[in-house]
């Protein structure tokens, strides 16, 4: 309609097919939202400008299009372009300013270029935190990238502090019980674990369980999900008893909800004889090993990785009681699973091999073991 009233060059024209590529982009469709960001570019450059704000926008979609993709060469010029029009015609204190600031530290972030992330990260939370606080939602997003770079890099200590941060504005913004708060929850368990900070993890896996149970009910999958993290937790911590009891609880929510063949059931039923190989129940555990193998089995197929790993799972239980008879041929079987279903190199693969060597050495079958 816009092309047939003002013509194919009008700038009405490029806003529509910038509008348009958006809802492509967001669909997943990148092959069909670059032709149409590459058209809104040309009739806005010569329509408007080059160095019109407009352009700076499309400049920017496309950025963000290479960047999703994975193609860092294309994406950051078409940034450096959109950077310098907003900072030259809306300011260098511009929230748009800042959006192009975030999308090019995450670029160089994605890149491995911490250290540049971090000054375009900062540079854009001051934006926004000038013009609309430093309480405001809007600032959420770039908070937790900061936090998530600190956390790569080490520093657990900012990225523990951002995180933190980023919940008191959620929850000041939409109350302490809000499903919304559940991923930075999550993040904020994240870097207590991985400084083995188990204690503090504990009261925000438990915090999510609450509002995931609020919100959905006390037999949802999430809810089962949450009970199993936290049945976990107690079994890094030693807590076998109430380990037992997190994972049963899980056990029984996926089985009524989902049907006790369902692969979940499975995953659930292999936590738990876990615990129970680690407390000495091998009974226990080889039952459960042996019925999650039959879930998988039935539910994904003989040949799925999930099957494999059930395989692996027995047969590290019989090594575990010296019985390489019955674990060679489970191992065997898991290593051909995986390299027919996940290739050759893949990690998968690699730790069946690993699995099947050991064995071969604990027969002391070393002729074996070298190939592998």
């Amino acid at each position: 309609i816009r092309e047939k009233a003002f013509g194919p060059g009008h700038p009405d024209v490029a806003a529509s097919l910038n509008n348009l590529a958006d809802l492509y982009l967001a669909g997943g469709s990148v092959a069909t939202a670059e032709p149409l960001y590459r058209r809104a570019l040309a009739i806005r450059e010569k329509a408007l400008g080059a160095g019109h704000p407009d352009v700076a926008t499309t400049l920017n979609n496309l950025a963000e299009l290479y960047r999703a993709n994975g193609n860092g060469a294309q994406s950051e010029p078409l940034y450096r372009r959109a950077l310098a029009i907003r900072e030259k015609t809306l300011g260098p204190e511009h929230l748009k300013t800042a959006l192009t600031l975030t999308g090019l530290g995450a670029l160089h972030d994605a890149g491995g270029d911490y250290a540049q992330a971090e000054v375009l990260y900062r540079r854009a939370l001051a934006i926004r935190e000038k013009i609309k606080g430093v309480d405001h939602p809007d600032a959420v997003g770039t908070l937790s990238a900061l936090a998530l770079l600190y956390k790569k890099v080490g520093d657990y200590e900012q990225a523990e502090f951002l995180y933190r941060r980023v919940i008191r504005i959620q929850e000041k913004a939409l109350g302490p019980t809000h499903r919304n708060l559940v991923a930075h929850l999550g993040n904020l368990v994240s870097v207590h674990e991985a400084t083995g900070n188990y204690e503090k993890a504990e009261p925000l896996y438990q915090r999510v369980l609450d509002i995931h149970e609020k919100v959905f009910g006390p037999e949802h999958p999430l809810v089962a999900a949450d009970l199993s993290n936290l049945g976990a937790l107690h079994a890094i911590r030693g807590n076998a008893g109430k380990a037992e009891s997190f994972y049963r609880r899980a056990l029984d929510i996926r089985e009524k909800v989902l049907g006790t063949g369902h692969p979940s059931v499975a995953t659930e039923l292999n936590n738990l004889a876990a615990l129970y190989r680690e407390t000495g129940g091998r009974a226990q555990a080889e039952a459960l090993l042996r019925q999650a193998l039959e879930v998988d089995e039935l539910a994904l197929g003989p040949n799925h990785p999930n099957v494999a790993t059930d395989l692996n799972n027995l047969a590290a239980l019989y090594r575990d009681a010296g019985n390489n008879a019955k674990a060679k041929p489970l191992l065997q079987r898991a290593l051909a699973i995986d390299e027919g279903a996940l290739g050759p190199t893949h990690l998968a693969t690699a730790s069946s091999l690993y699995n099947l060597a050991r064995l071969y050495q604990a027969m002391g079958d070393g002729a074996s073991a070298v190939p592998l």
